[in-house]
């Protein structure tokens, strides 16, 4: 009978480790906002033609939120890239020109990044964010508020995504600026092919500007990129829990033949 007791035990005890040992975990990754662009921290005329504008870090609202930092540099993969630094730039922070759509927590409305052509045939302005790494992550989104800069204003906007910063690849189709007289909400997911990418990319490349002056200029803000850890995989766990039982009745077969044999000794 104590040998009986042993082999159940031991043979549960074994069980309860394999499942413990393969269940599908988070680890240390934690989901929701992971990179954050307030433009509230810059110099009035900061431009990122002259030095990449870097993300809000771990801790910048006082929690713990899983803010990473990256950068946010001028054109797309060297090029259609804004020109100018300083106040005549094309891609420059504006303090007091920010707003609340899709703020974070209790941040505030400072600062915007300016976004100014440079020429006037409608040709692609661009800027990227990156690198950014969503290892054991998916549904990779972002957000942003956007206003467009009126009828000479860029016209349209375009989010590309890439793993190498060479080769990007569009996603969410064409956002229309036309009539964005107001900061608007944009939100697009990433394609699922970006899941769990170590090293991400995501460009806004702007076209159809006919004018290049201050007063056609668009504003961005309060830009999101957010990603959710993966839900445990229901296929898996339907396989472990299936060998723990096969590994009981297994078990118990063996003590049910010892014990007869036992008594018929």
């Amino acid at each position: 009978m104590k040998l009986r007791k042993s082999s159940l035990f031991s043979a549960v005890a074994g069980t309860l480790m394999l499942v413990a040992a393969f269940a599908p975990r988070a680890e240390a990754v934690t989901g929701g906002l992971q990179y954050y662009f307030d433009f509230n921290t810059e110099a009035n005329n900061t431009s990122a033609d002259v030095t990449p504008l870097t993300s809000r870090a771990v801790g910048s609202f006082g929690g713990t939120y899983p803010l990473k930092q990256t950068s946010l540099t001028n054109g797309q993969a060297g090029l259609n890239l804004f020109s100018g630094n300083g106040a005549g730039a094309g891609l420059t922070v504006k303090t007091s020109t920010g707003t609340l759509v899709n703020a974070f927590d209790a941040d505030i409305a400072g600062g915007a990044l300016r976004l100014r052509s440079n020429n006037s045939s409608g040709l692609d302005n661009c800027f990227t964010i990156g690198p950014m790494n969503f290892t054991g992550l998916e549904n990779i989104s972002i957000s942003f508020a956007l206003m467009g800069g009126g009828v000479k204003g860029f016209q349209s906007l375009q989010l590309a995504y890439s793993t190498n910063n060479v080769n990007f690849t569009n996603f969410g189709g064409t956002i229309s600026m036309a009539g964005l007289t107001t900061y608007t909400l944009e939100s697009k997911n990433l394609p699922t092919v970006t899941n769990g990418a170590s090293t991400l990319y995501i460009s806004f490349c702007f076209s159809g500007a006919s004018d290049s002056g201050v007063s056609t200029a668009s504003f961005i803000d309060n830009i999101q990129i957010t990603a959710k850890v993966p839900e445990p995989t229901t296929a898996v766990s339907g396989v472990l829990a299936v060998l723990a039982v096969f590994g009981l009745c297994w078990s118990q077969r063996r003590c049910l033949i010892e014990s007869l044999r036992f008594r018929r000794a």
